[in-house]
């Protein structure tokens, strides 16, 4: 075991639905790490801890309370003691932030965000007590990744690992900007990636960044394998949030299409499920059965793939590094049909399902999903088993993790 402690820096874990992730991973690194703190930058969607947290992980509450509105931030981001310069060095090397509003409220917000939390008393606290023993982990290449700029000072390791939306800048929701990125890459000692397009995508875009560069994939657990059965019912799952990027309303569109027996579960909620409750409630086909079963833990969805059976998984993401939700699918040897995005590519191919076009039509996909349909019973069972084994070979938690925790051990 190292005498190291891990100060962990996360979305919103252990609060909320999401990051269900960093669960799977927390009990390979809690075995063999004294201590680990997480610090969550906000709740997220609920204030309660999650169950099954190690008993050497200390929590701490988030740096942005559930009232932290923005004359908060402002007056905790301004009044302190901490420096300027660092992060307006961002603006001078990027002077064309100045020219758009939405990416100078972006880095005003972050600059704040990231002085607030350097002055947080249990942070300092924290590093005073470890001294020399401490590595700054950051489980998302976003938010107050900026603090590494500070932090990087201390001449201690920074871990930071990125997945899709806190990396790629060219997606919509980044508005071609991520604040302090270069000044960032050029702080931490690990730059850890899910996927081997995320790493070729930094390689391509920062020239000698001093960081190690490496890939360490997700992972999930095995819930082990279940019966499957054929069936005259096509049975379609999908799992994600519902909004703009993941174009779940495509997957009702093609379903509306067809005229075999179909039955659609989706697990998620998000800004844009009303409109597709809306959609569905439209389509009213005898043949269309659709389930909408919103926000779930990550127990739950377990719980529904262990009772219930499905014949595919579909993901229509715009843009993704690697969803968790395929390697769960996987793990319970659900084939995939999902869209060629950042690293989907690594892992779906025809052996295991299908990749789609990264602009599919609902045309396009309901064409997928009769091929799929049609196709044999040894063709399925193939695909099935190549699901599982694509999943053990490249998404097996107990593997993946375990690498990573000998590697951080080693820091």
């Amino acid at each position: 075991m190292s005498n190291k402690t891990i100060i962990l820096f996360t979305s919103s874990f252990p609060y909320g639905h999401g990051e269900q992730f960093v669960e799977a991973e927390l009990k390979f690194l809690s075995k063999s790490f004294v201590e680990i703190y997480i610090f969550p930058y906000h709740y997220g969607d609920s204030v309660k801890i999650r169950e099954g947290i190690p008993g050497n992980v200390i929590i701490q509450k988030p740096f942005r309370d559930e009232n932290h509105n923005f004359m908060k931030l402002l007056y905790k981001g301004m009044l302190n003691t901490r420096l300027f310069f660092p992060y307006w060095n961002d603006l001078l090397k990027n002077p064309g932030i100045l020219l758009s509003w939405k990416k100078l409220s972006l880095w005003f917000r972050s600059m704040l965000n990231c002085r607030m939390i350097l002055q947080d008393k249990r942070l300092l606290n924290c590093i005073t007590r470890y001294h020399s023993n401490l590595i700054f982990y950051f489980y998302w290449g976003h938010r107050p990744s900026g603090i590494a700029i500070e932090l990087r000072k201390l001449k201690w390791p920074i871990v930071m690992r990125f997945h899709g939306t806190d990396l790629y800048k060219e997606l919509k929701l980044n508005n071609n900007y991520i604040p302090f990125r270069e000044m960032v890459l050029n702080s931490i000692s690990d730059a850890i990636f899910i996927s081997d397009h995320g790493a070729n995508y930094i390689r391509n875009n920062f020239d000698h960044i001093p960081a190690r560069i490496m890939v360490h994939r997700l992972g999930t657990l095995d819930h082990g394998t279940y019966q499957w059965d054929s069936s005259d019912i096509l049975r379609i799952v999908s799992c994600s949030a519902i909004d703009e990027n993941k174009r779940i309303w495509i997957i009702a569109l093609a379903i509306a299409r067809l005229d075999f027996p179909i039955e659609w579960t989706h697990i998620g909620d998000g800004p844009l499920m009303n409109e597709l409750s809306q959609l569905c409630k439209v389509i009213d086909k005898s043949n269309v059965t659709v389930n909408l079963l919103g926000m779930m833990t990550n127990q739950d969805v377990h719980e529904i793939y262990r009772q219930k059976q499905f014949d595919i998984f579909i993901n229509t993401s715009k843009s993704e590094g690697i969803p968790v939700s395929i390697m769960e699918a996987l793990s319970y040897s659900i084939p995939v049909m999902a869209t060629a995005v950042g690293g989907i590519p690594e892992i779906i191919d025809q052996s295991c399902g299908m990749l789609l076009p990264i602009d599919i039509t609902s045309e396009e996909l309901g064409n997928c999903l009769s091929i799929f349909h049609t196709l044999g019973i040894k063709k399925k069972i193939s695909m099935r088993n190549n699901a599982r084994k694509r999943w053990d070979e490249m998404y097996n938690a107990e593997k993946n993790y375990l690498e990573f925790t000998l590697f951080m051990g080693n820091l």
